[in-house]
């Protein structure tokens, strides 16, 4: 069985455990702001005529007050609005992840981590290459004694694609040779 999301798991674990601060805003916010760079461009070319003009408003005025936009919430209300969605994430997957048998919760979720990362190059139904990122996560869990143990999960996502696919599984096990000096 599959779960289908459209966030990555260890970047919303990421976002509940890591405090507000500069650094954070700069990795969630900052490739929006940074799409917003050509149409800031355009509208600043149209008003000034002049190229140097519409780069040094775009660059100089309307980024630092795209990022004053996205840290005024946080000042006024005082709350980390991401925060509070990745925590809603996290807690409807916890019950999802019941689903594939995984009996977890929002708290040992929190716990969990990357374990490896792989990539393939696959061809999707009209032979167009692409990426497939395969994310092993190592989940925290119950058993049936009630003891905390250690489940597998992989992340599989398609670069480029807001498609995140969960399923049971680790990583298959590949012996190297070895030299020895006998």
């Amino acid at each position: 069985m599959k779960i289908i999301v459209n966030y990555d798991l260890i970047k919303k674990i990421k976002d509940v455990k890591e405090p507000f601060s500069g650094f954070k805003l700069i990795r969630t916010k900052g490739p929006r702001i940074l799409k917003l760079i050509p149409f800031y461009f355009l509208i600043n070319l149209a008003l000034f005529n002049s190229v140097e003009q519409a780069i040094y408003c775009s660059l100089g005025l309307n980024v630092p007050l795209g990022i004053l936009l996205e840290v005024m919430p946080y000042r006024i209300v005082g709350e980390d609005f991401d925060k509070l969605r990745a925590e809603k994430d996290l807690r409807k997957l916890s019950v999802q992840l019941q689903d594939l048998n995984l009996k977890t919760n929002y708290e040992l979720l929190l716990e969990s981590y990357e374990y490896e990362k792989k990539y393939s190059i696959h061809l999707d139904e009209n032979k167009i290459p692409y990426i497939l990122e395969s994310k092993y996560i190592v989940v925290p869990t119950y058993d049936y004694n009630g003891d905390i143990k250690e489940s597998y999960i992989v992340q599989e996502h398609a670069l480029g694609d807001k498609e995140y696919v969960l399923t049971l599984g680790r990583p298959n096990q590949e012996f190297k040779f070895s030299y020895s000096n006998a």
